[in-house]
């Protein structure tokens, strides 16, 4: 499981820095953003114990499931939107 975790970790960073190089607007931004939120405040919390020690483990890799197709999502986006790099910063919502 500490594996898990530390996978989540990276991918949080990467998911993150790729969707605020994307503008206020773009589709899928604020989804992404907030599947990081949710997961930083999950890995600080510690998942519940669930029923049985497989639970935990399956919660982790459903996070690691979103992030990872968030990632893949943001890169094809970026690859199509972003130019110059400019990078914005504002919250969704705003």
């Amino acid at each position: 499981m500490q594996l898990l975790r530390v996978q989540i970790g990276l991918l949080v960073g990467q998911v993150e820095e790729l969707a605020l190089a994307l503008p206020a607007g773009e589709q899928g931004r604020c989804l992404a953003l907030a599947s990081v939120g949710e997961a930083r405040r999950k890995l600080r919390a510690g998942l519940p114990a669930g029923i049985g020690p497989e639970r935990p483990a399956e919660q982790l890799e459903r996070m690691r499931l979103a992030l990872t197709y968030h990632l893949g999502e943001l890169e094809a986006v970026g690859r199509m939107t972003v130019q110059g790099g400019q990078r914005d910063s504002e919250p969704c919502g705003s």
